[in-house]
């Protein structure tokens, strides 16, 4: 639910509101990589590329492959 509200809004271009939605999800299921790797997309999109580079991270370490592609624009590679 919390990832469809986020993409949702996201595809919305509501990038602040996603970022949210993203958020109260993963306060439910803090181990839901795919919530964290969407958060990161919404606060990149609303320039907070260190949030954006947090949430890349975690998603990655939860396993989500797609976040591994997006950590060299967080000036590393990982």
């Amino acid at each position: 639910m919390y990832n469809n509200l986020g993409r949702a809004l996201y595809d919305l271009k509501r990038f602040k509101e996603a970022a949210e939605a993203y958020g109260e999800g993963i306060k439910a299921f803090p181990n839901d990589g795919k919530l964290y790797y969407g958060r990161g997309l919404a606060r990149n999109q609303s320039g907070d590329k260190d949030g954006a580079c947090e949430d890349w991270h975690r998603s990655s370490e939860l396993g989500v492959l797609q976040a591994n592609a997006l950590l060299p624009l967080c000036g590393e590679n990982k």
